[in-house]
């Protein structure tokens, strides 16, 4: 009977990982994006504190891949890439919100674009690190990929809970499995 227990907890745990899986696949459209064409590649080098601004108009029903990538490592560089409207609450000092931002020297994103927009790629290094080299590549993809909606992120958030549900309660179900079982022996 004991054994069953701990098996059982062992199994919620398992069905926490693959709900953690599903979890992660829900976001990530850009995992098997082949880029069709690189429309635009400079390899360049960011100063502290230094930052580049580029301007693209995209045009309508494309799906866009933006890679940035900081060859000399580190965290400290960062990207933003903003529209046309959040752009210019950007430059008045307003709040803004952005299609995308990271902080990681390593970035890929996919953008579907619906209507002809012009979004701005905002490329910065920050005061206290060193000078970084950097490559940014803007390409059309091969195929078109679904946005990202905020279904897709209930269904993240649903998949995620389960996760940590099912692991904390497959846990503590083996540990009593576990307690049970040294009490018998």
């Amino acid at each position: 009977m004991v054994k069953w227990i701990v098996c059982i907890g062992l199994l919620l745990i398992g069905l926490g990982g693959l709900f953690f899986v599903i979890s992660q696949a829900t976001l990530s459209p850009s995992s098997s994006i082949k880029v069709k064409e690189w429309i635009y590649e400079e390899m360049f080098e960011l100063s502290p504190q230094e930052y580049r601004i580029y301007n693209f108009t995209f045009p309508s029903n494309k799906t866009f891949v933006i890679f940035f990538h900081s060859t000399s490592g580190g965290s400290c560089i960062g990207l933003e890439i903003v529209d046309e409207e959040n752009y210019r609450r950007k430059v008045l000092g307003e709040i803004y919100s952005y299609v995308s931002r990271s902080y990681t020297h390593y970035h890929e994103v996919v953008i579907p674009v619906k209507e002809k927009e012009v979004y701005h790629i905002i490329c910065y290094n920050d005061p206290g690190c060193y000078v970084k080299s950097v490559e940014l590549k803007i390409g059309y993809a091969e195929e078109s990929v679904k946005p990202i909606t905020s279904r897709t992120i209930k269904h993240r958030t649903l998949f995620l809970s389960l996760s940590l549900a099912s692991s904390a309660l497959g846990l503590i179900v083996s540990l009593y499995g576990f307690a049970k079982e040294s009490k018998e022996v």
